[in-house]
């Protein structure tokens, strides 16, 4: 059910998650604007888990760490992309809520899903880039740098695959918080597509299509 505003902040941003999948360019700008507008999408989503130590997104801050560097010297520069810089703008807000409304399960998971999305597009861009560039004697291999690259952000969505990936295998009280995250990504998914059913959003085809679709 969405029936706050916070649940409608985090719909508007599992939207542009979504556009993400449908227009991210194979050019180095847009390659570069990608990168450097995943980590802070990635360190504000770790920021809604606040006060925990230890969240879903520990593992892929690391992988953000370890190629801040990397990203920089192989992709080049550029500005956040906009969509991700409005997505990790929509979860600082979110995350100022208190923290019985952030330990929602449907909520946390509406922050790892698109989380999830967002990194399956910025992989896939990298993946679809470095292709582009080891076609060329001349850029190969910078092209094989930028697939080193792709392989991180790759590992960081399969971190993110098996969060989502948790089913409750036990009924009753001795199930924990992460079989409950993973029990309420079929609650956010229908609650998703039935607000965008009732404001005709999901007239076309859909943007995950090619990537891991909610689990229910």
């Amino acid at each position: 059910m969405i029936d706050t505003a916070d649940d409608l902040l985090l719909l508007e941003a599992e939207h542009l998650a979504r556009d993400l999948l449908l227009d991210a360019d194979n050019t180095q700008q847009a390659v570069a604007s990608l990168l450097n507008g995943w980590a802070p999408v990635i360190r504000a989503s770790s920021g809604y888990y606040a006060p925990q130590t230890v969240t879903p997104f520990s593992q892929v801050l690391e992988v953000c760490r370890g190629m801040r560097r990397d990203a920089r010297d192989w992709i080049g520069l550029g500005a956040p992309d906009p969509r991700l810089t409005r997505i990790r703008e929509l979860f600082e807000d979110v995350a100022s809520a208190p923290q019985a409304v952030r330990d929602v399960p449907r909520r946390q998971n509406a922050v790892l899903h698109t989380c999830y999305l967002a990194t399956h597009a910025v992989a896939g861009t990298l993946s679809r880039y470095g292709a582009e560039l080891r076609q060329e004697e001349s850029t190969r291999p910078r092209g094989l740098l930028v697939a080193a690259l792709g392989s991180r952000v790759q590992g960081a969505e399969q971190i993110l695959d098996a969060q989502l990936s948790v089913r409750p295998a036990i009924a009753g009280p001795a199930v924990g918080p992460a079989q409950v995250l993973g029990a309420a990504i079929a609650g956010w998914d229908r609650a998703l597509h039935d607000a965008m059913n009732r404001t005709g959003v999901d007239g076309g085809s859909d943007p995950t299509e090619g990537c891991r679709p909610c689990q229910l």
